[in-house]
């Protein structure tokens, strides 16, 4: 029977770079805590969790130290092979081999029929997707199936490495509910810390491979750095009206703001609609083989110069559609036009300077041999001088704190590392429009930030135009000029300052935390953006105390 597992002063240094991935690391793991594990992109997060599992002979190469307990006694052979561990990687599709949904989560039990086949399938809301072969399901589904095979084994410890990257908000939620039922002990690592604060127990905390802070979650949020985003808004409200302080409790956090009355804030004038439309798509319709249409009679247009976020449910046609701006794939009927002309579908290398693609799975995207020769490649393969091709890839490494990685191979990179690397690879080649699948995916919260700027700056200095499928409503809030919903393969457009709550809740899309605080406290009277929000109570608390 599972007790608890120990980890005491490991230390892991991998061969290929001789980083030092985990420092000195200790901590105890007891049966049925909910553990959530968060920290920078890169700080050692996954490295931690193999050894948690442990895999950490088979997932990684480098010498470690260090010892491991299970149960109170010594570990020879790892911990995987006394309890029943499983960890739910990053990427679903490296854990998927089987050809149907309901074969890869039956895959673990002796009978095929077994009762709990049906029950985990329920559970997961994969029911109806029993019969469907892998390949044709969303990133989010296949993640929802990798978890629920994993159920059907019944583990003492359960870690999942960012489960909810590629599930839409509504899943996300529904998955860590799921969680809470199960009875086993769970680690979860996620970079949302709203999601984190509101689901764990205990918090660790990790950067640069050591713990900072392993405490209970209301101690966490007080001592931590990277408060979760709705927390800092109440504490800046808090100060710019002397309210009472905030609980260190997400889940009381509405209520204390239902109590607070403060002036409303002002947005500034409306960025007005903007000319010159590059990308035409008129009454597109789309469908894969042997399914039924994913996209029908699809209009809109993108202009010079304008952010629009495309959101929708898991499985929308998302993705399909920046496929087909992208020029993919060929629309089964309808057209699309770059400035008036046809749009070459079959050959993206002929867009190279007009459209780019970014994939929400960075793996499609990353195969050169160095980050800096991933970089370039798209410069080399439209024969840019070698001088031009220095000065780009030097910039947008730099950009994305990654020149300090640049002899590094692509595949050793984190998960966070790597998204970095296909956004600077695609924005190299300086497109007129860019096209972006779950941008924040597996980014912290520093990140994030960082990501918001850049396309803001890059929109106000050069007229870039960007198209942003995403989950992450609050982003999207940040720099959205339009949105563009999908349901069941029609769209509908708004412009952001005519967005409101119903508007999302209709659509099955949560209203963020922060925009709910705000708005129960009477600051604001529609979602708003957190950056937004933030900036705007930093600059009247600065202007009080100049």
């Amino acid at each position: 029977m599972f007790r608890n597992l120990e980890l005491r002063h490991v230390r892991f240094k991998a061969w290929d770079t001789d980083q030092v991935l985990l420092d000195d690391i200790s901590l105890k793991v007891c049966a049925g805590e909910r553990i959530g594990l968060t920290g920078p992109s890169g700080s050692g997060k996954t490295t931690l969790c193999y050894y948690l599992a442990g895999i950490q002979d088979d997932a990684l190469t480098g010498s470690g130290t260090g010892e491991i307990r299970v149960n109170g006694q010594p570990s020879t052979a790892g911990s995987l092979q006394q309890i029943r561990a499983g960890m739910i990687l990053q990427n679903p599709e490296s854990q998927l081999f089987a050809s149907t949904v309901a074969d890869e989560v039956g895959y673990g039990l002796d009978k095929p029929e077994s009762p709990d086949l049906k029950h985990v399938l329920h559970r997961m809301g994969l029911e109806a997707l029993a019969g469907r072969e892998i390949h044709t399901l969303s990133l989010g589904q296949k993640q929802r199936v990798v978890i629920a095979a994993f159920l059907t084994i019944h583990p003492d410890l359960l870690i999942l490495d960012e489960p909810t990257n590629s599930l839409d908000p509504v899943m996300a939620d529904e998955l860590l509910k799921v969680m809470s039922d199960i009875d086993c002990t769970q680690i979860l690592v996620e970079h949302d810390l709203e999601r984190l604060a509101l689901w764990a127990d205990r918090i660790i905390e990790i950067e640069d491979g050591q713990i900072i802070i392993d405490a209970p979650t209301a101690e966490w949020l007080a001592r931590t750095r990277i408060k979760p985003s709705a927390y800092q808004t109440a504490i800046s409200v808090c100060r710019k009206y002397s309210l009472t302080p905030p609980p260190a409790d997400l889940n009381r956090l509405m209520d204390w703001a239902s109590q607070c009355r403060v002036p409303l804030f002002r947005s500034g004038p409306v960025r007005p609609p903007v000319p010159d439309p590059i990308l035409h798509c008129k009454n597109v319709c789309f469908s894969y083989r042997n399914s039924g249409p994913v996209l029908q009679d699809i209009t809109f247009s993108i202009h010079a110069g304008e952010v629009v976020g495309l959101l929708g449910p898991n499985g929308s046609g998302k993705t399909t559609l920046l496929k087909l701006m992208a020029g993919l794939l060929k629309p089964r009927s309808g057209d699309l036009l770059w400035k008036d002309e046809s749009l070459p579908s079959g050959k993206p290398e002929k867009l190279f300077g007009r459209v780019g693609l970014v994939f929400q799975n960075p793996d499609y995207q990353l195969f050169d041999s160095t980050v800096e020769r991933e970089c370039a490649f798209c410069l080399r393969n439209h024969r840019l001088n070698k001088e031009e091709t220095g000065r780009r890839v030097e910039q947008w490494l730099g950009r994305f704190d990654l020149l300090n990685l640049k002899d590094r191979s692509p595949l050793t990179l984190s998960y966070g590392e790597k998204r970095r690397l296909t956004l600077a690879s695609i924005l190299v080649g300086e497109p007129e429009l860019l096209l972006l699948d779950e941008p924040t995916t597996a980014l912290d919260e520093s990140s994030i930030g960082d990501l918001r700027e850049q396309i803001r700056n890059m929109v106000r200095q050069t007229g870039l135009s960007v198209c942003l499928a995403t989950h992450d409503v609050d982003f999207a809030l940040d720099i959205a000029d339009r949105f563009m919903f999908l349901s069941e393969g029609r769209i509908e457009i708004i412009p952001v300052n005519e967005l409101n709550s119903m508007h999302l809740r209709s659509r099955n899309l949560p209203v963020p935390l922060t925009s709910r605080l705000t708005m129960a406290c009477g600051f604001c009277h529609q979602p708003v953006g957190y950056w937004t929000l933030f900036h705007q109570l930093k600059d009247v608390e600065y202007e009080k105390t100049t």
